[in-house]
């Protein structure tokens, strides 16, 4: 067990934690973003279309206002709100990234994720073929 921010942790909490969540956490730990900043970057990151609003990362965003991981201001020149790690929630990232790390240091290993699956398949086929 793993104690953060006062509450005991356990693995099993990992669980219940989204990788949307997790990304989002990511996001915010060196500055604080508004929704659409949070969307585009998400999509540029991870490679997808840019949505048109904040519709995918509103729900996101407030489980984790719920949970006490984000707070945030709102500027009303700019009529926007904006996000940022609460000390629990960079308890919290810091704390996912630990669990996480085995996970994805085996999915390198497993996954050919170097390899373009084009390129893979057109090498299979010649292979088969041949």
């Amino acid at each position: 067990m793993v104690r953060f921010t006062g509450k005991k942790v356990n693995s099993s909490d990992c669980a219940s934690f989204t990788i949307h969540e997790l990304l989002v956490m990511g996001l915010l730990k060196d500055r604080e973003m508004h929704g659409l900043q949070i969307a585009r970057s998400l999509a540029e990151e991870t490679g997808q279309n840019v949505p048109s609003g904040t519709v995918e990362v509103d729900p996101v965003i407030e489980g984790l206002m719920h949970k006490g991981f984000l707070s945030s201001r709102l500027s009303i020149s700019r009529r926007r709100a904006y996000y940022s790690l609460t000390e629990n929630g960079r308890d919290r990232l810091d704390f996912m990234a630990r669990e996480w790390l085995p996970f994805v240091q085996a999915l390198q290993r497993i996954v050919p994720f170097s390899t373009p699956v084009k390129s893979r398949s057109k090498k299979n086929r010649q292979v088969r073929s041949g």
